[in-house]
């Protein structure tokens, strides 16, 4: 505003006159104060340089030089930077103003783009710049940091990873970065040449653990070993020079190193071997026939056999490993092998047993309840689910397991079974509190049980209710234990309840005062009952103004005691009573007969006793009147009772006393056998009454019988009372003792006739006894036939009423055996088979040794030499000379031919695949005749079996199927041909020298699919190969409709809801998986949904190359996309004719730098709002 100011002005002389001046001030334009813009060279957004001036500048003012904008706004891609100067011209007197405005952009840092840099870890160090592409600034750090502390890398120190480089931007420049990944490639060291000197059998090495240094794992070698490893087998692989090396791990240089292999021939031993025997097992075995393959003779066993040579007689050596030694030839050691020899014993699966546990109890093992001493390692059935012999009871089911050990040939199995009875746990819930106040009303402590505790269960301690209802003002507060009996194995539960009690006011429990005289005064706070607190106050008030009752001053009636509280007033009353006087009479005595007439008590009181009263114990008459033949004598109280419940009644006795009529007892016998030892008559009576005699006198002057002096007859005991006389005979007797002789002995053959035991007895034995055990006789006859031998008690007893013991006496009976020969055998021998055999041991049954054999062997002996003795049948007997009784039993002896397989060989087809049967064929068996033969093969390795059938063999060939079923797991297995013979007989041809195929069943696992992979949009038409699109497993899938076997599915079969494809994963043999995989479709209602990418990378490779909204365009085709950067700036905008954005600039095409932008979509449909979000842009 312009102020106008007027000022007179008086010199200090006045003037005649005055002049007056009027000064007028106008204010001048305003440009601000200058200010100062710093951009950084990667700005594009435009500025209004006015924004920049500090005060309050006037607008309308020019800039000069003259931006390209024709105004203000400044264009920093355009606009150079320097001092813009804005003046605001005046519209007066005053001068024009100016200020300005320095710009200054700065150069954004550059740390070049992303590298990458691959090193060999024996590389030498090398700088991480030089791996940065474009062209980076130097100055920058690295992060993380170095151990050369620069950007200097070593390979032999700092590890693989990404290392970042950083330039320090110039404000408002940001810092600039870009990465270098490094990757350090392993150096492989193959190692340094070495040499290996082995002989031809000590089984395969490792090359690889032959180098020298420290090499490398997962090198080649050259030439290819058999094996396709390292490992060199002497027998397939030849000596020379193999070359292991590492080859193509760029950025390392290619290393090499050999190894040198002689191979030197070793002696043969054989190969290692088992013979198993019983232990019963007596026949002499050559171990030398035991060793596997063709070892050479000339050996030596150790430990040395009871025979010096390689005889082994299992009556004389010990079971254990025995060792065949060939001394070797240098360089090689001795060859070796061995025969384990094992004489089985029987296996002992313990012994039945029971088991009873609770359910709650835990698991237990099965194994521990056996009883006996059972062998470990055998199997339970039915199967736990431990799969052990660990029983829980929480799993598995009460009832009886079994228990088998295997028996190893030729012992039998072995069993024993536990019955596992489960008894349930019955539980007393968890512990809990409760807080009562002591005049709470009662509660059951059950109720504060947690968990679910079980009902019928005990308290502890008792409360005063009996039950578990806990009363406060009679039970203390404390810990109470709630108990629940188990049964059976089960232990019992217990459970706790806290109960705390708070003290209420107590003015104790209403009481009764009931005064039997008026003599004393009385404080009525005594018969008040409880504990009653003190201070309190009686209503209606009494004569003394406290609680003293004075019954001369105070009325009868209900006084009540109040006790004031914050927890409530409580009262209790006392009511007062005084009584009448009263009189029983005293106490009186009355004697009777029990046949005597009813008495009335009362009349034998002494006294003036009142009527009224009452008899305790009460009479059968129900009054006082006393029935001896009904009433029992004692002590009758007759009591007349106060009216008043407290004071005491007045009693006085009756004692009544009732004789018993006599009783002498009843008869009795006395029987004495031998005795000399005196006897008490009175044991002979029954019930008798004491203080009789007894009469005739006995010569002691009691009841006490002497044998030796008193005579047998009767003796009459007699009682006498004031009701009569009683009296009782026992009638006295002698006996002589029983004999049933002496033991005796019998000894009888099972072809005698019959024998009275009665006749081996020794001594004087009686007739008329009993034989125990009983003879088929009924009486003391013992047939051989039929009787069992074994001792025999022969007794005799006295009748009835004796008093002389039993008497036995025994005949031990003793069967002479009878010897068995046996039953018929046959003996087989083949074919240049030269070693002697024991007729003996080719009988059957259990014969006895000793009998001789006819016709007679060259051995004399039953010995059989095939080389001299003829095939035929050979008679062996056995005589029983005690009982003269012969047994016979035959041996017939044969020869048989053995089957030349010496130049037989076995093979398979190259590829076997689980689940299919494997066919073996047999070829070059010329020197076998045209016919069928038995075969045993046994299959090792990850499948174990044992299995015999019959071929039939034509010019030298045959085949024969192994089904399918012999291989349930995948893996190596080993073919091995054991036995060979001529169908229906038994000679064994040397199956040594065929060779033995190894069968290997790739296991081809089961393909997997992702989480949704079932899952199709109904009207996708989906096909088979879209389900093979989300297998997650590589490799060939073949789709099947059976979980086994079936028909394949073709790719381009549609899908069908609900139904279940079974997928097999075919490996390049064209295997497939052993078990398919079940996928049963799902088709769902699709609903599309709008799908908003966080990020995409525009860097050509046709991936992910723009930003794509899917669905977009289908659910809102009127929508409109803006992107913007984070200065604001609109760099694209398109709807559904456009292109989608691909991260350039709308105006200058230019392709915008990595970072995160901004975008709305406005959907344009009425109803949803924009939406705003942010995207990476990334190279």
């Amino acid at each position: 505003m312009d102020r106008h100011i007027m000022h007179t002005t008086d010199p200090p002389c006045e003037s005649t006159g005055r002049f007056a001046v009027l000064v007028m001030l106008t204010g001048g334009p305003d440009p601000g104060t200058s200010g100062i813009l710093d951009l950084c060279d990667t700005d594009t957004n435009t500025i209004d340089l006015f924004t920049v001036l500090g005060g309050s500048p006037e607008p309308g003012g020019v800039w000069f030089p003259m931006l390209n904008s024709g105004t203000g706004v400044y264009d920093p891609s355009i606009d150079p930077e320097g001092t813009y100067t804005y003046t605001v011209s005046s519209v007066n007197t005053c001068p024009d103003a100016s200020s300005t405005v320095t710009v200054t952009i700065s150069p954004e840092p550059n740390a070049g783009s992303d590298g990458t840099l691959d090193l060999c870890s024996d590389n030498n160090s090398v700088n991480l710049f030089n791996s940065l592409n474009g062209t980076p600034e130097t100055g920058g750090n690295w992060s993380p940091a170095l151990a050369s502390g620069t950007s200097i890398f070593d390979p032999s120190i700092d590890t693989s990873g990404v290392y970042t480089y950083t330039v320090n931007g110039q404000a408002p420049c940001n810092d600039a970065t870009a990465t270098v990944t490094v990757t350090v490639i392993p150096f492989l060291d193959a190692g340094e040449d070495s040499v290996v000197q082995i002989c031809d059998n000590n089984g395969t090495i490792d090359l690889f653990n032959n180098l020298g240094g420290t090499p490398d794992a997962g090198g080649t070698w050259s030439p290819a070993l058999t094996s396709g490893t390292s490992v060199f087998d002497p027998l397939t692989d030849a000596a020379g020079i193999y070359i292991y090396s590492f080859s193509g791990n760029a950025p390392c240089p290619d290393n090499f190193a050999s190894v040198t292999v002689t191979v030197n021939e070793l002696s043969d031993a054989g190969t290692n071997a088992t013979l198993e025997l019983c232990s019963n097992d007596t026949s002499i075995i050559d171990l030398f026939d035991s060793l596997g393959g063709t070892p050479d003779i000339g050996g030596i066993w150790s430990p040395a056999l009871a025979s010096g040579t390689g005889i082994f007689d299992p009556t004389l050596d010990s079971q254990g490993i025995y060792t065949y030694t060939i001394v070797g030839d240098t360089p090689c050691p001795n060859a070796s092998a061995t025969v384990n020899v094992t004489i089985v014993p029987e296996p002992n699966a313990g012994t039945d047993a029971t088991l009873e546990i609770c359910d709650n109890n835990g698991t237990i093992d099965l194994f521990n309840s056996l009883g006996g001493t059972p062998d470990i390692g055998g199997t339970w059935s039915p199967a736990l689910n431990s799969g052990t012999g660990i029983f829980d009871p929480t799993l598995d089911s009460q009832g009886i397991y079994t228990y088998t050990i295997l028996g190893s040939s030729p012992c039998a199995d072995a069993s024993a079974t536990i019955a596992v009875t489960v008894t349930p746990f019955i539980s007393a819930g968890l512990n809990g509190n409760i807080l009562l106040c002591s005049n709470d009303s009662a509660v059951d402590l059950f109720d504060s049980l947690s968990g679910a505790p079980a009902t019928g269960g005990t308290w502890s301690p008792a409360l005063t209710s009996g039950t578990g209802i806990f009363d406060p003002s009679l039970d203390p507060e404390g810990t109470y234990t709630y108990t629940i009996s188990n049964s059976g194995s089960c232990s019992d539960d217990s459970a706790t309840v806290v109960v705390s009690i708070i003290t209420a006011p107590d003015a104790g429990n209403d009481g009764v005062l009931e005064l039997c005289d008026t003599t004393n005064t009385v404080d009525l706070f005594d018969s008040l009952e409880g504990t009653p607190d003190i201070g309190g106050v009686w209503s209606p008030a009494l004569a003394s103004s406290t609680g003293i009752f004075d019954p001369n001053a105070d009325p009868e009636g209900i006084y009540t005691y109040t006790i004031a509280s914050t927890c409530g007033n409580v009262s209790a009353t006392v009511t007062v009573s005084i009584a009448n006087s009263i009189d029983p009479g005293n106490n009186g005595s009355l004697e009777l007969c029990i046949t005597g007439t009813t008495v009335d008590l009362f009349d034998s009181l002494l006294g003036t006793p009142d009527t009224g009263g009452t008899w305790l114990p009460a009479l059968n008459s129900g009054t006082g009147i006393f029935d001896p033949s009904i009433d029992p004598e004692g002590t009758y109280t007759y009591t007349v009772e106060s009216n008043l419940s407290s004071c005491p009644n007045a009693s006085a006795n009756v004692i009544v006393t009732i004789i018993e009529e006599p009783n002498a007892g009843t008869d009795g016998t006395l029987n004495l056998c031998g005795a000399t030892n005196t006897v008490d008559l009175f044991d002979s009576l029954a019930e008798y009454q004491n203080s009789g005699t007894w009469s005739p006198a006995l010569a002691s002057g009691t009841g006490v019988f002497d044998p030796n002096i008193d005579l047998e007859g009767a003796y009459t005991y007699t009682i006498s009372n004031i009701c009569g006389n009683a009296s009782a005979v026992v009638t006295v007797s002698f006996t002589d003792l029983n004999d049933a002789g002496d033991d005796g002995t019998l000894d009888i053959c099972s072809n005698d006739s019959p024998v009275d035991l009665f006749d081996s007895l020794n001594g004087t034995p009686q007739p008329g006894g009993f034989w125990s055990p009983s003879l088929n006789s009924g009486t003391g006859l013992f047939d051989p036939n039929v009787d069992a031998a074994g001792t025999y008690v022969y007794t005799v007893f006295s009748g009835e009423g004796s008093l002389c013991p039993d008497d036995s006496a025994s005949v031990t009976v003793t069967l002479a055996p009878i010897f068995s020969a046996g039953s018929d055998g046959n003996l087989d021998i083949c074919t240049g088979d030269t070693n002697p055999i024991d007729l003996f041991d080719s009988l059957g049954g259990t014969p006895n040794t000793g009998g001789i054999w006819s016709p007679a062997l060259n051995s004399g002996t039953g010995i059989f030499d095939p080389t001299i003795d003829t095939p035929g049948i050979y008679t062996y007997t056995v005589t029983t000379v005690a009982c003269n009784v012969t047994d016979e039993a035959t041996v017939t002896v044969g020869f048989a031919d053995i089957p030349d397989v010496s130049s037989m060989t076995l093979s398979i087809d190259d590829i076997v695949c689980f689940g299919n049967d494997v066919v073996v064929n047999i070829d070059g068996a010329n020197q076998l005749a045209d016919g069928d033969y038995t075969i045993v093969y046994e299959i090792s390795g990850v499948n174990v079996s044992s299995n015999t059938t019959t071929i039939s063999v034509i010019s030298g060939s045959s085949s024969f199927t192994i089904p399918q079923n012999l291989f349930p797991n995948s893996g190596l297995s080993t073919l091995t041909l054991s036995e060979f013979y001529f169908a229906g007989e038994f000679c064994n041809a040397d199956t040594s020298a065929i060779n033995t195929i190894e069968i290997v069943i790739p296991d081809i696992p089961t393909p997997q699919i992702n989480e949704d992979g079932a899952n199709f949009c109904e009207f996708d038409d989906p096909t088979v190969a879209n389900l093979t699109e989300n297998i997650i497993s590589g490799g060939t899938i073949i789709w099947y409709n059976q979980p086994n076997g079936g028909v394949a599915y073709s790719e381009t079969d549609l899908l069908q809801d609900g139904v279940t494809y079974y997928a097999a994963l075919q490996s390049e043999s064209g295997c497939e998986s052993n078990i398919r995989l079940a996928v049963t479709v799902n088709f769902i209602d699709c609903v599309l949904e709008l799908i908003i990418p966080d990020g995409f990378s525009p860097n050509g490779d046709t991936i992910n190359d723009d930003f794509h909204i899917v669905n977009l365009n289908e659910l809102y085709p009127n929508f409109k996309l803006s992107i913007y950067n984070r200065y604001g700036n609109i760099l694209y905008e398109g709807d559904i004719t456009s292109n989608r954005w691909d991260g350039t600039s709308k105006k200058s095409g230019k392709i915008l730098p990595v970072g995160v932008y901004f975008y709305i979509l406005e959907f344009n449909d009425g109803t949803r709002s924009p939406l705003q979000g942010r995207v990476y842009l990334s190279r």
